[in-house]
Formats: C-alpha cells, structure tokens, sequence
C-alpha cells in the first residue's frame, strides 16, 4: 500500500534541520519509504524524484 504524505511534512523536516537536497533525500526515503507519494492542498500523487 502507497502511502500520501503532506508536503508540509517535508517542509517541517528543513524547517527543524536544514540540510542539502542530498540529505533531504535520504532522510524522506527513510521516514516515508520508498513506495511514498506526497501531496499538497491541489496536488495529488506527486512522485519525489531521485536525480
């Protein structure tokens, strides 16, 4: 099963902890799992993509 996060969610870990794009990465990989979608208050199913 897919879970949805609220962005915010992901805004709230830079806001307690700056960090680069590389350790945002790795830190929602590892909160949320790889299988996560996120959402905002418009958008639905958004897909964090790893470069």
């Amino acid at each position: 099963m897919t879970t949805s996060i609220h962005a915010h969610k992901v805004l709230n870990l830079l806001r307690e902890q700056p960090m680069s794009r590389e350790q945002l990465e790795q830190t929602v990989l590892d909160q949320f799992g790889a299988d996560a979608t996120f959402r905002t208050c418009t958008e639905k199913a958004l897909i964090l993509r790893l470069c």
